[in-house]
């Protein structure tokens, strides 16, 4: 691990400037306080520290590739990936092991987290964003207007918008505050 200035690099072409994960090479990884988290082309989720680059866990439960990582609170956290399996970790447990929130027909090629309102979005069949609850799995609205695969999502920092953007060439700035106001925010 190399630092630049304040940013540091991580084997894999992985660059943390500062809460952003900037990702190359098949990899993907996601931040959180000391801990982030990592997959390089593989199935296997690592857990390493940040100032170290340490390895604290490893995870197993993917069948291929993972392309999606989210944090879900302090010791939960979610992947998705070529498995098409969506599957949330509880890490207080000593040996974790995953739980299928979602299983779909196409690969799971991007996950957002909304922690807040306990929702993820992710890439559903036919090029629709799908939004599922992490306390059942259950989808709560699909949104259509993309005409290829999804390949990033992000919630705005208050859950009121999702951004995503797909092999189309279009971004699209999502109204999400139904789910929102249902919940009680």
């Amino acid at each position: 691990m190399t630092r630049i200035g304040t940013q540091t690099r991580l084997p894999g072409n992985v660059l943390l400037a500062a809460s952003i994960w900037l990702v190359a090479g098949g990899a993907v990884a996601e931040a959180r306080g000391a801990e982030f988290l990592q997959a390089f082309r593989s199935s296997r989720i690592q857990i390493v520290a940040i100032e170290s680059g340490e390895t604290l866990q490893v995870l197993h439960g993917h069948r291929d590739s993972v392309y999606g990582l989210a944090w879900l609170g302090d010791s939960r956290l979610a992947s998705a990936g070529k498995d098409k399996h969506l599957l949330t970790w509880n890490l207080k447990r000593p040996t974790p092991a995953p739980r299928v929130l979602y299983a779909g027909d196409h690969y799971i090629t991007a996950l957002a987290v909304d922690s807040q309102a306990g929702r993820l979005a992710l890439p559903l069949e036919e090029h629709r964003v799908g939004l599922i609850r992490v306390s059942d799995g259950e989808v709560t609205h699909r949104l259509e207007g993309h005409t290829a695969p999804v390949q990033v999502l992000a919630f705005a920092a208050n859950g009121t918008r999702l951004i995503s953007a797909g092999n189309d060439a279009r971004i699209f700035v999502w109204n999400v505050t139904w789910d929102a106001e249902r919940s009680g925010r």
